[in-house]
Formats: structure tokens, sequence, C-alpha cells
């Protein structure tokens, strides 16, 4: 038995590249503004009315500045100096400091020398202090109520913001740069 060839198909074909064509010449058109000539310049302003020969001040080059090139400059300079500083406290750290910087811990209680069973279960101390001194940790976590129906440490912007400040001094007195 021999295969039958389909009359229909080549017409098809020939009818979906002209198709193609047409939409490569339609995008080609659109984007060159659909003219191949250069842009006409404007003409030259006419003269002035009383028949003086006055011409128009050139404008004075402004430099060519990349932002482009003047953005990408302004973040190496900035990444360089985030990662001395980053060498300059790691030099400083021993190996349990280094490794504390890599945890992020839960903290529990409104001051930082409450005594909360919540640190005593997930830290091994009462107090974040005594968790900040164990753990020297690279961050802290405040939260409303925990998974186990815990109060939270949040109560209003001022006891946040008095809770950070003792945790950045607690830190600091410690030599753990990073939370400062």
């Amino acid at each position: 038995m021999t295969p039958r060839r389909r009359r229909g198909a080549l017409p098809l074909v020939a009818a979906a590249l002209a198709a193609v064509a047409v939409l490569v010449v339609a995008a080609a058109v659109a984007f060159t503004g659909g003219t191949d000539e250069p842009t006409a310049k404007a003409s030259s302003p006419p003269p002035d009315v009383a028949g003086a020969d006055l011409v128009a001040p050139s404008p004075s080059p402004t430099p060519s500045v990349d932002p482009v090139a003047e953005a990408a400059e302004r973040q190496r300079r900035l990444d360089d100096a985030v990662a001395t500083r980053v060498d300059e406290v790691l030099a400083g750290l021993d190996r349990d400091a280094r490794v504390g910087q890599l945890l992020t811990l839960t903290v529990y209680g409104s001051t930082i020398d409450e005594s909360h069973s919540g640190n005593a279960a997930t830290h091994d101390v009462d107090t974040i202090r005594a968790t900040l001194e164990r753990w020297q940790p690279g961050g802290v976590v405040f939260f409303n109520t925990s998974d186990h129906g815990e109060t939270g440490n949040l109560r209003d912007p001022a006891q946040i913001r008095a809770l950070t400040d003792e945790i950045h001094a607690a830190s600091s007195a410690l030599g753990v740069a990073a939370l400062t």
C-alpha cells in the first residue's frame, strides 16, 4: 500500500510562511519608524524681525555620564566597604562567636533581664541577656504569641524600642558587633 499525499498541506504551509513574513516586515517598519531615510533635521530659526542676524547660542556641552555605570560604581564602593567591615568584625570574634552569628533566636520576655520559662525551655537560660551571653546570636526574633500559646514580647512601640536598645547595648558589651 502506498502512502497518500495530502494535497492541502502545501498551501497551508505557504500561507503560514507568508503570515510570518508579513509580521516580520510590520515589526521592522514599526521599529525603524517606517522609513529608511535619516530623521529630518530641524530647520534653522527665521531671521530676527528687525533683520539682525542673531544666532541662538549653542547649548554648552553636558558631560556624558552613564547613570548605569555611575550606579554600578557606587554599588561596588558600598560592597567593598561592607566587605571590609565584615572582615573587621569577624577578625575580632572567636570561633564560638562566629558560629553564634549564624543563629537567629526567638527570645522571651519584655525586658532583657525578665526571667521567662520560654528562654529556659529553648536556650537553657532564664533571660534574654543570658541567651545573648551564651549563644551570641546574629539576630533575635520578637513575637506577639508563640505556637504554644506563650505571651510574646511585643507590647507597644516604646517597649519594643527599649528592648531593642537593651539588646544592642548587651551585645556591644559582649563584643558581638553584628547586633550593634
